[in-house]
């Protein structure tokens, strides 16, 4: 996961990503990365600008990462 962010610093944070997970027809740009979807890509996740932080929190939780109940 280090390995990734470290080949991805220079990208910026997609803000708009934000409003990507109320309105799904807004395109993701490639240049840029939300929080879940970089985490998501750094463990290897497919399609991981699928991933909302929820989601993401559901997927670590069901393959025993996280076992809090809180999102991560």
């Amino acid at each position: 996961a280090r390995a990734w962010f470290e080949q991805h610093d220079a990208q910026r944070y997609d803000l708009i990503g934000n409003i990507r997970f109320a309105f799904g027809f807004i395109k993701t740009p490639e240049d840029k990365w939300f929080c879940s979807e970089a985490i998501g890509a750094a463990l290897g996740i497919p399609e991981p600008w699928r991933l909302s932080p929820n989601g993401l929190a559901a997927i670590l939780q069901v393959i025993g990462v996280t076992t809090s109940g809180k999102d991560v």
